[in-house]
């Protein structure tokens, strides 16, 4: 089991957390080919180069027990063949590497599970297997596993992160966490680009949404826009947002690891 050590610290003049491996060989051992890669392609990616650890917007006690992360591990795999969850990734499975987003923001966290929530029982420690949610509404897409895991939040809002962008540091939902309070729906955007399944929702969405699918399936992007959901803007670059949807896809980053 990797162990962390997080020390609170003035960074850009805000109280942030360093996040760092206890034993830097770990570090180095799970994260170091992978750095290399991503600091070849694209040069601000810093935050995932050994020496220099995740800091993140510390978070008040308040903002960090009203949050809930939901991950969206659900989906069928269809273009990638097979449960992306499920993925080895660095030393641990996909799923893993994204449920630690979860403890790094001090926000509780749901996991979408789809149909089969039996299917990632196994991935999760003693204790966890309560987080496991699943579809209430079957075959209706994202927005299933949405509206059930929005129901369950005993928080006002939650974050949503699909399992297969691994990439999308803590940063970018503290600053969803800090937008204005406009619209029970804000979005993360990019360069124009806007991110459906990478937000902020209200729990009390839950009910509009099972209303919209109770008799077919709806889009993320449609519902987003009936609720008239607002964005983020983010000065991230845009491969912190990859996603992970065919087997070349990965397959580029275990070439990448194993060069």
């Amino acid at each position: 089991m990797l162990r962390y050590i997080d020390t609170q610290v003035q960074w850009n003049g805000q109280m942030c957390i360093r996040r760092h491996y206890a034993d830097p060989a770990d570090w180095r051992a799970d994260r170091t080919r992978l750095a290399e890669w991503i600091c070849g392609i694209a040069p601000g990616l810093l935050l995932l180069r050994p020496d220099v650890p995740e800091f993140v917007p510390s978070q008040t006690d308040a903002a960090s027990a009203s949050t809930t992360l939901i991950l969206l591990a659900g989906g069928k795999s269809r273009r990638m063949g097979t449960d992306k969850a499920l993925l080895p990734f660095y030393g641990t499975s996909l799923m893993h590497f994204q449920m630690e987003k979860a403890s790094l923001l001090g926000a509780r966290l749901l996991i979408s599970a789809g149909e089969n929530p039996e299917r990632l029982r196994s991935q999760l420690s003693p204790g966890r297997e309560s987080s496991l949610v699943s579809d209430e509404i079957p075959d209706r897409g994202p927005l299933s596993g949405l509206a059930a895991c929005l129901k369950l939040a005993q928080t006002p809002r939650c974050l949503v992160l699909p399992v297969d962008a691994p990439f999308v540091p803590a940063k970018a939902f503290c600053d969803l966490l800090s937008a204005p309070e406009t619209s029970p729906i804000v979005q993360l955007s990019h360069h124009g680009r806007i991110e459906y399944l990478l937000g902020r929702w209200d729990a009390a969405l839950w009910q509009k949404i099972e209303e919209s699918i109770q008799t077919k399936a709806v889009s993320v992007h449609a519902f987003s826009a009936q609720t008239g959901a607002a964005t983020c803007p983010s000065d991230l670059d845009d491969t912190f947002f990859v996603n992970l949807n065919h087997p070349s896809d990965y397959e580029a980053i275990l070439h990448a690891e194993n060069r």
